[in-house]
């Protein structure tokens, strides 16, 4: 399996293109705007209701008729063009239209510029600070052009964030327009791996839906709390960097939700999180099994228990990270969530060394020549 490096301890987290805009526009956004607070889209096919729109919005959510004009092409489970969002939730796609359809509902907030894009046969022209709520199955741009239209575009940009779910948990990614360019970079795009909020968006969708002919001031206290919520629990997520990246827009959502084998995923997880408090209860929840299968299952199939493979992985990351790189002994151990003086103790158990001995002398003999740790 791939080694995952440990990270830097004084690198700040990869998503901060989405830890942005996120604290310091979407979230206060959600709690401050007025009563008619976002845009409910159809869910029957992609037709709009009389427009709610975004007063306290900077701009205004305006919408220009725009039938699909080409063919409805279906797509088969986990089929997919290279650049949808989450290939493996679209069910349709116009090829001439450049728009798709997920199976999934999909929320978004223009975070910068302004924004022209197709929901079913409408192009809603939307301000900085719109939220759009788009129940599945309404053809949306496929991301394959600009989200922007008219003569003159060359000097006009835009940046939209998305959320979605996606597997058990949920995608956020972040695309940008410049002209007629569009792009999403590989470090805008993250999956967060917490069902619970994967649950917490889908009673979010049901209430808009429920309460979508319901006054504005009695949808901003049954939903706007839940958005919130949300947008809340995304954050403390992405700061504790409970996610995965994927690039481009493109995530294997088969991947995510192949369960086939749990305890390769939890050694996944593992590896990539060593410098975070790792119990049996919190990973045998990413596996979807009970704390007495999980522990049965990891023993049986790696031949260690859980807290030894942990263990393992740590003391393997820091020999690492001793041989290949520069730092000191406390930047080690935050790399790899160990205080010195457990570190200390397992090197003279486990190598009959100190680490900084085992730095000196891998500069002049093999490692290997010191008792080495069993790797499985």
């Amino acid at each position: 399996m791939k080694r995952t490096r440990a990270a830097l301890p004084a690198i700040s987290s990869p998503v901060t293109p989405l830890l942005g805009p996120l604290k310091t526009l979407v979230l206060p956004r959600a709690g401050t705007c007025e009563d008619e607070w976002f845009t409910l889209c159809d869910p029957g096919k992609g037709r709009l209701p009389p427009l709610t729109t975004n007063k306290s919005a900077p701009g205004t959510v305006t919408s220009t008729s725009s039938p699909l004009r080409g063919r409805r092409v279906a797509v088969k489970p986990h089929a997919g063009r290279e650049n949808v969002p989450v290939s493996s939730q679209v069910v349709a796609q116009w090829p001439d239209d450049a728009a798709q359809a997920s199976r999934t509902a999909m929320m978004l907030c223009v975070i910068k510029g302004t924004a022209d894009l197709r929901v079913g046969d409408h192009i809603l022209t939307c301000g900085t600070g719109t939220f759009l709520f788009i129940p599945p199955n309404v053809p949306l741009d496929d991301g394959s052009r600009s989200h922007l239209q008219g003569r003159d575009i060359t000097a006009r940009g835009c940046s939209i964030m998305w959320i979605s779910p996606a597997g058990a948990g949920i995608a956020c990614w972040r695309c940008n327009s410049q002209g007629e360019k569009h792009s999403t970079e590989p470090l805008e795009s993250c999956y967060i791996l917490y069902p619970p909020a994967n649950q917490l968006f889908e009673t979010l969708m049901q209430e808009l839906e429920r309460e979508a002919s319901a006054t504005a001031a009695r949808r901003a206290l049954t939903c706007r709390p839940l958005f919130i919520a949300l947008l809340n629990v995304i954050l403390r997520e992405m700061q504790s960097e409970n996610m995965l990246q994927f690039a481009h827009q493109r995530l294997d959502e088969s991947h995510l939700e192949d369960r086939a084998d749990p305890v390769g995923r939890a050694q996944e997880y593992i590896r990539s999180h060593l410098n975070q408090t790792l119990t049996i209860d919190q990973v045998a929840r990413l596996t979807y099994l009970s704390r007495s299968q999980f522990t049965r299952r990891f023993r049986e199939e790696t031949g260690r228990t859980f807290n030894e493979f942990v263990t393992d992985r740590r003391l393997e990351e820091a020999r690492y990270l001793l041989r290949t790189t520069d730092w000191n002994i406390e930047q080690i151990c935050k790399a790899i969530g160990m205080k010195s003086s457990r570190l200390r103790s397992l090197f003279r158990q486990n190598l009959e060394a100190s680490p900084s001995l085992f730095r000196r002398v891998k500069s002049v003999e093999k490692p290997t020549k010191l008792k080495g740790n069993k790797r499985r």
